[in-house]
């Protein structure tokens, strides 16, 4: 340790001040110490993210063999897959694209269950990222579909007749009425 040297003091504590306020306000809260180094606050976020790892790694692994996509868009759905992937990966169980890519299928929700077939029919091939790019497309096409309905239904309550020339035909004279006018009864005198 250099402590008497000036310039590696606060170059320290500037590392020190980095991780500070780069981690949540819970972490900081385990963390800090009044005249931390660098090496020790480091030494121990590692421990505190590596700490459980088997426990995480249970918990993580559940939810990633259990997730279903609901209501969530594909890309919402992919990047919660990919999350999970990373914290199996961090904890020491790494997650294959070929298992990435069966629970992809595994958890599309009914929208896409006309999918799964396609994908699956010719897997050679198949990755997760090309099954993600199949699904943006569908659901684009999806998303088309369902704008031309809600346009189609529009249309047709607001549609009108269609505009006609007035007709030209000639009217037929109107005889007058016997009794329904107004006549001057002139009296003779």
């Amino acid at each position: 340790m250099m402590f008497g040297d000036v310039e590696w003091t606060q170059i320290d504590q500037c590392i020190v001040s980095w991780l500070y306020t780069t981690v949540s306000n819970d972490i900081l809260h385990i963390i800090i110490k009044p005249s931390d180094t660098a090496a020790n606050a480091w030494t121990v976020i590692a421990e505190l993210f590596l700490d459980n790892r088997l426990q995480r790694a249970i918990f993580a692994k559940r939810e990633f063999h259990n997730i279903v996509q609901g209501d969530l868009s594909v890309t919402a759905f992919c990047s919660r897959l990919k999350c999970l992937s990373d914290t199996l990966r961090d904890v020491g169980s790494p997650v294959s694209d070929q298992d990435m890519l069966l629970a992809l299928i595994n958890g599309l929700n009914d929208d896409f269950g006309h999918c799964i077939a396609a994908l699956t029919i010719n897997p050679a091939g198949l990755t997760f990222a090309r099954a993600r790019g199949a699904l943006l497309q569908e659901e684009r096409r999806l998303s088309r579909g369902g704008h031309r309905a809600q346009l189609t239904a529009l249309m047709a309550g607001h549609s009108r007749p269609p505009a006609t020339a007035p007709s030209l035909r000639p009217v037929a004279p109107v005889a007058p009425s016997s009794g329904g006018g107004r006549t001057r009864d002139k009296k003779k005198k």
